[in-house]
């Protein structure tokens, strides 16, 4: 029996979709739920059939719909949230080399992989797919980095829309352990970080993706609108910073801000250049619960 191995936070499992809902016929009554003070609110959507979320996942992971299995679903607002099985591919070594630790348990092929997708279902795009058990280990690792970046690009170019910005890719570069990771940012001509973003790691043993993961800006302001200036953001931070060298960068929707707006991201330098201090570019408000520091 073939076993199925997940590894622990890979994704952050968000709640998913709103239902898909056909039919031409006559109108159906919408289903509400009474709440306390006799306010009624619709019921919450139902996630789509397992044969609709199969279709998605095929689609994604390009693998026949008949050999996905679905292992769980949930929908929240306009992202759906699917774990499943798909045929292994061919290209995957043997089930031990998944666990360097394990290398007595020789296995064979392996027949099906664990994947995690969250879907968007009002861009019909995937937000975030991970092939936990492609994270795997041997001696050498034979894949170079320009057939890693071809990989890469294969998925961004199937799966991030076009956007009026220019993408810029950051150098690739070898992790730790065996991935190439590979990233894409929206920049403006002046360097302003638009918080698009495409971020795919590649295994170094076997050439295939690992795990993808897109983000399209909520909002575009021009910098022009943005009223908060650099040189006060130390100054109204809530965090001693007194003797830290900082720097700060505009990004104009910025995944720390609640509303997806502009922001200044302050960074300390040095040995504190794991302090990350977020700042509402409008109104120069410190955003709470968003930034980060060392130790963290």
């Amino acid at each position: 029996m073939t076993s199925v191995k997940r590894i622990g936070g890979v994704l952050c499992a968000a709640a998913v979709i709103a239902a898909i809902v056909g039919g031409c016929g006559e109108e159906q009554p919408v289903e509400v739920n009474t709440i306390d003070g006799g306010i009624e609110e619709p019921a919450p959507p139902e996630p789509p059939s397992k044969e609709q979320a199969a279709q998605i996942v095929a689609k994604v992971t390009q693998v026949p719909a008949e050999g996905v299995e679905i292992i769980d679903q949930a929908a929240a607002g306009d992202v759906l949230t699917i774990e499943a099985t798909i045929p292994a591919s061919e290209k995957m070594l043997p089930r031990g080399a998944a666990a360097p630790e394990t290398a007595t348990d020789v296995g064979g092929e392996q027949q099906v992989e664990w994947v995690t997708m969250r879907w968007n279902t009002a861009t019909e795009r995937p937000n975030d797919i991970t092939w936990s058990e492609r994270l795997q280990f041997a001696d050498k690792e034979p894949i170079s980095e320009d057939e890693a970046l071809q990989t890469a690009q294969g998925l961004k170019d199937e799966w991030f829309p076009q956007v009026p910005a220019g993408m810029k890719m950051q150098p690739p570069h070898l992790l730790h352990r065996p991935v190439w990771a590979i990233v894409w940012r929206g920049e403006t001509d002046d360097g302003v970080l638009t918080g698009d973003q495409v971020a795919v790691q590649v295994s170094s043993m076997t050439g295939l993706p690992i795990a993808y993961s897109q983000r399209v800006a909520q909002q575009r302001p021009s910098a022009d609108e943005i009223e908060a200036a650099r040189e006060a953001l130390a100054a109204r931070t809530d965090e001693d910073v007194s003797g830290i060298p900082l720097v700060a960068r505009l990004v104009l929707s910025a995944p720390e801000h609640p509303d997806g707006g502009p922001a200044w991201l302050v960074r300390g330098t040095g040995d504190r250049a794991g302090l990350l201090i977020p700042v509402d570019a409008m109104t120069g408000d410190v955003i709470t619960g968003g930034g980060s520091s060392d130790g963290e």
